[in-house]
């Protein structure tokens, strides 16, 4: 059995040898074939490794580029968010033509909270795609949940109006959560929540009609919403955050709501590395109902310093600046 295992791998690595020439014209990086393997079977630690040591040998490979992006994938799977966004800038920086490099870098950036960044460089993005509508669809979602300057907020607006007859799902969520934000808000919350029911898949649509439905005091809606958003993305810091909100806001004299708030915003913390404001914020005003002040003001503290750090783009910065000042001068109960 033993043998034939040894040889089915080597059949196995000749067959992906043959395809690597034909794609990239040149002797195959064994090292980047097996750390892909690895990657593949989420052995992320193993795979960075891999990469690694095939980009110390082969610097000018063809292939250099899709490694790269490869590793900073496990990188970001195994929460090291710092040098992802290291390895993708190098991408983006000597391949400005790959639309993919962006996109991972500003989902980075999202998942970090730092939507500021991801706004920036999307905007960067649209001007060498002008036409592409994920990057579109991104870049309004960027600026949404960002303290955006107003001119980007017209450029996210004049950017979508080229897509009006678009059918992408996507695009059509961002431009009714733009619309619901800065125009007709009735018009725009019918067609986030057709588009939220109608697509279990929409992930965009689910968040930003949720977000609506807590702002009504719908959190049971919410919570429907969320929950099924959750089941395709476990570890997504703002679908965790968001539920955890909807059992927040329904903790009053109810322990288990606030215990499955806390255990929620902590997973949505931990899942960001601790580095977003906003998932930061969040756990700790469930800190501050458990009454223990002094988490509630070192994690809000925390959140106020990568905020600052970020010229205060988190969009809620305002009322966490003055939630940390009265926690700090103890006027909070």
């Amino acid at each position: 059995m033993q043998i034939l295992n040894k040889r089915y791998e080597m059949l196995n690595l000749i067959k992906k040898s043959i395809k690597w020439w034909k794609t990239w014209g040149s002797f195959p990086c064994f090292y980047w074939i097996i750390a892909a393997d690895q990657y593949r079977e989420g052995h992320y630690e193993k795979a960075i490794e891999l990469y690694e040591k095939g980009l110390k040998k082969y610097q000018d490979h063809p292939a250099r580029f899709c490694a790269l992006m490869d590793q900073a994938y496990c990188l970001f799977k195994t929460k090291k968010f710092h040098s992802a966004i290291k390895k993708l800038k190098f991408v983006n920086k000597h391949l400005p033509e790959s639309k993919e490099s962006y996109l991972r870098l500003a989902n980075i950036y999202k998942w970090i909270g730092n939507d500021i960044e991801a706004t920036w460089l999307l905007r960067k993005a649209i001007k060498n795609f002008p036409n592409d509508e994920e990057l579109t669809s991104m870049f309004v979602f960027a600026v949404l949940d960002s303290s955006a300057p107003d001119h980007l907020i017209e450029e996210a607006y004049a950017q979508i109006s080229k897509f009006s007859t678009s059918k992408n799902h996507i695009l059509n969520t961002a431009r009714a959560a733009l619309e619901y934000e800065y125009g007709e808000k009735e018009e725009a919350r019918a067609t986030l929540s057709k588009i939220a029911c109608k697509l279990a898949s929409n992930i965009p649509a689910k968040i930003y009609f949720s977000k609506i439905l807590i702002e009504e005091g719908q959190y049971n809606f919410a919570r429907i919403n969320l929950t099924n958003a959750l089941k395709l993305h476990p570890e997504n810091p703002v679908i965790l955050s968001l539920l955890a909100k909807t059992y927040q806001k329904e903790s009053e004299d109810n322990d288990e709501n606030l215990n499955y708030a806390l255990q929620l915003a902590t997973s949505a913390t931990q899942n960001s590395g601790w580095l977003s404001p906003r998932e930061l914020h969040t756990l700790a005003q469930i800190y501050l109902e458990f009454g223990d002040k002094v988490s509630a003001l070192l994690i809000a503290s925390k959140a106020q310093d990568i905020s600052r750090k970020r010229s205060d783009s988190y969009v809620d910065s305002k009322q966490l600046n003055e939630f940390v000042t009265s926690l700090a001068g103890g006027t909070l109960a």
